[in-house]
């Protein structure tokens, strides 16, 4: 199988210097999450992390030449309109809309940005799932599907349970137009409790555009060269776009079996 357009990277921002480091290694954009509503609620009790950005750090990544920043606020609510507007102002170059569950909903949102901005719509809901094709025919650029708030909303035993039971597929499937997205990566032989290269293997099967960097990459690569990894993590995405099918088949049959180890280490 060989897949042909870029695969972007996308790194949470944290300080100028990483993120320059970041971007010289390849990262596609930085990300400034502002989302807090209801988060803390949503994800007591699991392993998830809630950012601390407001929109002085939007700003800051902003200032870095040449760099693609994207912002993700709120999701749908009464102060959305306000929201867009201030992140619009501090130089968001696209918006990422979280918490998502109606296509009605996601054209307000939509018609908030006017244009103005590049749009992302998460899918981490169950009535998401049920609405991805009429989400990609509106005029919006990528959806991402947050695994952590799709455990959370589906009841499931794991983050990666929808990678192995077809769920992934068929959004994949519904996927049509815009850029499709999922999950995070990080350096090449990392991963807990499911190994980096199963991660790699599922988004270059699923033809994946993007990921996120996420949240352990922070900690595996201190100590190490920014742009050095993220230009290995490319390497890595290039060979596994580029595998045989037979192995792109053997390699998906072992991911299905990690996760299934996964869920027998967690859950017994």
């Amino acid at each position: 199988m060989t897949t042909s357009g870029a695969f972007e990277m996308l790194l949470f921002h944290r300080d100028v210097a990483f993120s320059k480091a970041c971007l010289n290694g390849g990262a596609g954009g930085q990300i400034v999450d502002l989302e807090t509503r209801g988060k803390a609620v949503r994800q007591d009790g699991f392993d998830t992390q809630i950012s601390v950005h407001d929109l002085h750090d939007l700003e800051a990544a902003k200032s870095i030449p040449g760099a693609h920043v994207l912002c993700r606020i709120n999701g749908p609510g009464s102060d959305t309109t306000r929201e867009v507007a201030d992140v619009l102002a501090a130089g968001a170059d696209e918006i990422i809309f979280p918490m998502i569950r109606h296509p009605d909903e996601a054209k307000a949102l939509v018609d908030a940005v006017a244009g103005a901005a590049r749009v992302t719509l998460m899918v981490e809901t169950v009535e998401a799932l049920a609405c991805v094709a009429d989400l990609c025919a509106l005029p919006i650029d990528r959806i991402y599907v947050g695994l952590n708030d799709l455990q959370i909303s589906l009841g499931t035993s794991s983050i990666f349970d929808v990678m192995q039971d077809g769920r992934l597929d068929a959004i994949r499937t519904d996927v049509q137009g815009v850029e499709f997205g999922f999950g995070g990566i990080t350096l090449r032989g990392k991963g807990s409790p499911l190994p980096v290269r199963h991660l790699v293997g599922a988004l270059a099967r699923l033809d994946a555009d993007f990921t996120f960097l996420r949240r352990s990459f922070y900690r595996d690569v201190e100590g190490r060269d920014p742009a050095l990894s993220l230009r290995q993590m490319h390497e890595d995405m290039h060979i596994a776009r580029n595998r045989a099918p037979g192995q792109v088949a053997a390699d998906h049959n072992a991911m299905r079996a990690a996760v299934q180890g996964v869920l027998v280490a967690e859950h017994g």
